[in-house]
């Protein structure tokens, strides 16, 4: 019994000079020690009136305190090399012990040594702050911000209130006491972040209104290890008091929605005569090379159209113009972006990243339409040719194939605005309209919105090393459709030029000069090419969309052939020969 005794008082004052074991270390020594100067007065007791006591009277007198001291000396053997809340989870695994004399002397021991842990999570709950010098709580600051001064967090929270949300803090699980479910747990870290944001990146008015209402809770709420029960009431209380503020703000106060909304409307082309009125604007401007433009004017374009189509002029404030780098080969197309820049704290849900979304989306959108533009003046183009008795056969067979690249082009814009788009912003609209979600469950509903459209309307694929097969296919098809109208254009020279050469002669019966033919069969022949190659992409594309394992990709594919028009026979030899009937 003594050796257990001294090593006891031993660990105990080595521990006690050891400030670095952390605070709810320091509270079990101080409870251990109380236990020692208990078991010292009963010996002293004893000693006063040795005489009276016979060797089992004295026995029974001395049992319960040396059975506490032996159960104090294995609890601080097993919480060694342990601290915060790993302390009270092994502690606490001690109040499920057979013996209830056990049980009940760990169980006050907690009351006492959980002490410092509630007072981390009082600081946290009520104040979004944390007081844990030692990182005993299982909630801490991230590396990065841990050893910023004032200055600098401050500058983190008032201008970059997304890094505040979403690194600031960190959830350290194996610090959760075992007494704590994990999910709720993670109700507390979501519930002290939430008023940390409120407090430092929000406007006073709505951390002066939450604070009131944090109040009222705490001055009827305890928070103490014997009453479990009240501090889950209490914390779920507290939750739901931040997740209501936070969607005030962000819905009714900051009209998130309506931000979102434009950026659908505008960044995902939804806004239809928005667009149009854009690209009829700056269509011939951006058939130039990206060298000749200049931002600001292509900034008063845009200005224009939104005026035209919007009356919300606070959308020309958040919405603008973006040139990329570019290469002396590039063309206004190749480099134009439209940028949205949504006000603080609304990067919480439009971070750097989620906006990297929207443009990945937008650049997809915006080679559609650059095709789609470039289709439209081909076919006014043929059109217009197929009034020339002597090459309409050429225009005829140019405008079949337009018709083809026309489908192609309408069924790939339905499919991202309709099955990708509006299916995936009705999914979210759901999931931000379900109650009892938090500001977290808002800023993954939108991660999932994002993760859609970039997928799906860039026809990824999910297969490790083939993740861009069918874009690639694409892309192909618009680079041929862009060639296709070039040679269009070039047609069109000729037989203007052609025509022009006739007016000026005495017959208009004559014949073109011998040294235009060559010309034409090199226009003949590149129609001829192009409008195979652009067959056996949109066969390849066809084929690659159908062994997709999403189904929405597998339905593009019906759509692009619904009527079997691209077929792949095979040979008499078993060979596959890209045909179309």
């Amino acid at each position: 019994m003594l050796p257990a005794n001294e090593n006891l008082t031993t660990k105990s004052r080595a521990a006690l000079g050891d400030t670095s074991a952390g605070m709810v270390a320091q509270a079990l020594i101080y409870s251990l020690q109380a236990e020692l100067g208990t078991y010292y007065r009963v010996i002293a007791l004893l000693e006063s009136n040795l005489h009276s006591f016979t060797l089992k009277s004295l026995f029974l007198h001395l049992n319960p305190t040396l059975l506490r001291l032996r159960m104090c000396a294995a609890l601080l053997g097993a919480s060694e090399n342990t601290r915060g809340g790993q302390l009270i989870s092994i502690l606490d695994s001690y109040t499920q012990h057979g013996d209830p004399i056990v049980s009940k002397f760990v169980s006050d021991l907690l009351e006492g040594v959980s002490g410092p842990f509630f007072e981390f999570l009082r600081s946290w709950i009520w104040d979004g702050e944390l007081l844990d010098r030692f990182e005993e709580f299982f909630i801490g600051v991230n590396e990065p911000n841990q050893h910023q001064d004032q200055d600098d967090q401050d500058s983190l929270n008032r201008n970059e209130s997304w890094k505040v949300w979403e690194s600031k803090f960190v959830f350290r699980e194996e610090f959760v006491p075992s007494f704590i479910n994990p999910v709720f747990a993670k109700k507390i870290y979501s519930t002290g972040k939430s008023i940390n944001f409120i407090k430092y990146s929000c406007s006073e008015e709505d951390w002066q209104r939450t604070r009131a209402e944090l109040q009222k809770l705490s001055s009827s709420s305890s928070l103490h290890y014997q009453d479990i029960e009240g501090l889950e009431e209490t914390i779920k209380s507290a939750y739901k008091i931040c997740s209501k503020e936070l969607f005030y703000i962000f819905f009714t106060k900051l009209k998130l929605l309506d931000h979102l909304k434009a950026l659908k409307d505008f960044l995902l082309l939804g806004r239809g005569d928005f667009i149009s009125l854009l690209i009829e604007s700056l269509g011939p401007s951006l058939n130039k090379p990206a060298s000749s433009l200049y931002r600001h004017n292509l900034t008063a374009t845009l200005e224009s159209a939104i005026r035209a189509t919007s009356d919300d002029q606070a959308l020309m404030n958040r919405l603008d113009v973006r040139m990329l780098e570019f290469t002396p080969l590039d063309l206004g197309w190749d480099v134009f972006m439209l940028e949205y820049k949504p006000q603080s704290p609304l990067e919480v849900v439009l971070s750097p990243a989620a906006m990297g979304g929207y443009m990945k989306t937008f650049r997809m959108l915006w080679r559609m339409k650059r095709v789609e533009y470039a289709l439209d003046g081909g076919w006014k183009a043929v059109m217009l040719g197929s009034k020339s008795d002597r090459y309409k056969s050429d225009f005829h067979r140019a405008r079949l194939v337009m018709s083809e690249m026309i489908h192609f082009i309408r069924q790939l814009q339905c499919y991202v605005q309709l099955e990708v788009i509006e299916c995936g912003w009705q999914e979210f609209e759901k999931r931000v309209m379900l109650e009892g979600g938090d500001l977290d469950s808002l800023v993954e509903a939108h991660g999932l919105y994002l993760d859609r459209l970039v997928s799906k309307g860039m026809l990824l694929n999910p297969k490790a090393g083939r993740e861009n097969s069918c874009l690639l296919l694409a892309e192909d098809c618009f680079k041929v459709i862009l060639a296709f109208k070039a040679s269009i254009d070039s047609l069109k020279a000729y037989v203007l030029s052609d025509t022009s050469e006739s007016d000026t002669r005495n017959s208009a019966r004559s014949t073109p000069v011998q040294g235009s033919i060559p010309a034409l069969d090199e226009i003949r022949r590149l129609i001829s090419a192009q409008a195979k190659l652009f067959n056996e992409l949109v066969l390849d594309l066809i084929s690659a969309l159908t062994a997709q394992p999403d189904p929405d990709l597998r339905f593009l594919s019906v759509r692009l052939n619904f009527s079997l028009f691209y077929l792949r026979p095979k040979s008499l030899g078993g060979n596959t020969k890209q045909t179309r009937r």
